[in-house]
């Protein structure tokens, strides 16, 4: 039945923490079909966390926790959007910052699992986050992010991944820096 529910998965795999869509639906089919979703690692490895969504849930942190473990050892593809932490005036929602920073320490934990990672309007918070990767990057070969505007980028964490083959990073819709380690190109789209 796993090898069915893997068959079922999309291409670029299922967005774990969406808990209208697979591989949850699967797992409230019945007992049976729980116990083999829960036990697939490789429906949990590609996990989506749009952070302005994840507000709405009554306990983030525990579900993103769930899914990672869920996970276990497998490579992990994320997707971390913490786009619209700031109200229309553009200023800082605090209970969203705060939320922020709780969901990425959660996947900082296990960076030693990341594969690809894309991480959209970081701000300076999640960028000293970062700190605690350096030298726990062993299977990372692609990281795209998104800076937010004002963020002090710098170059954390990163200088230790011995797959990495990519880093793309978007500072706006006409600069975007595509890196190879190694080597850097300026690309202006």
């Amino acid at each position: 039945m796993e090898e069915i529910f893997l068959y079922h998965t999309p291409p670029d795999g299922i967005k774990a923490l969406c808990v209208r869509n697979d591989p949850w639906t699967l797992a409230n089919v019945c007992r049976s079909w729980r116990d083999v979703a829960t036990r697939c690692p490789r429906l949990w490895r590609h996990i989506d966390v749009p952070v302005r969504v994840f507000a709405q849930c009554s306990n983030p942190v525990a579900l993103l926790s769930l899914v990672v473990s869920r996970a276990q050892a497998m490579d992990l593809f994320i997707t971390f959007d913490a786009r619209h932490v700031e109200d229309d005036a553009g200023n800082v929602v605090e209970n969203l910052l705060a939320l922020t920073l709780a969901l990425f320490k959660v996947l900082v934990e296990r960076s030693t699992q990341w594969h690809t990672v894309q991480l959209i309007e970081f701000d300076t918070l999640c960028i000293g986050v970062l700190e605690g990767v350096r030298d726990r990057l062993p299977r990372l070969t692609k990281l795209d992010v998104q800076p937010h505007v004002e963020a002090d980028w710098g170059t954390p964490g990163f200088t230790t991944a011995p797959l990495l083959k990519s880093i793309c990073l978007f500072f706006s819709a006409e600069v975007v820096v595509h890196c190879i380690p190694g080597q850097a190109q300026l690309t202006l789209v």
